[in-house]
């Protein structure tokens, strides 16, 4: 009986040394999978409209970005990032961004509201990774 069980803890011992160092945590930030160049074409009720944005990393914390040339508008728009989505409510230059997105693969779907001086100007662009 007492083999049987040693031969029994030496087998779950090795079982388990073999299975827990696959169940490592990936260390890798949310953020880095949203990070780079992106053609974007965007749809708006102002109109239609075709430009570029970078993502950077923000230096306040991991699951934050900057999104550089936000609606063309030459501003840079702090987001914060959980997992595949982004959330935001950023002023830049007087203008308020509201709003939020995802991304699949290499697409980063954003829906937004532009506002300020009481006109509103909602928005949805198609970002294509680079």
């Amino acid at each position: 009986m007492k083999k049987r069980f040693l031969k029994f803890a030496c087998v779950a011992s090795l079982a388990m040394i073999l299975v827990l160092p696959g169940c490592k945590k990936d260390d890798t930030p949310d953020r880095d999978k949203f990070l780079g160049s992106y053609n974007v074409n965007e749809n708006c009720s102002s109109g239609n409209f075709n430009y570029s944005i970078t993502i950077t990393e923000s230096a306040n914390s991991e699951d934050a970005i900057v999104i550089g040339n936000f609606g063309d508008y030459s501003v840079n728009v702090r987001a914060t990032v959980s997992g595949n989505n982004i959330t935001f409510n950023d002023t830049q230059d007087a203008i308020t961004f509201s709003g939020s997105g995802n991304i699949s693969g290499s697409t980063l779907t954003i829906i937004y509201t532009a506002s300020a001086n009481g006109v509103a100007d909602n928005c949805t662009k198609t970002c294509i990774k680079q």
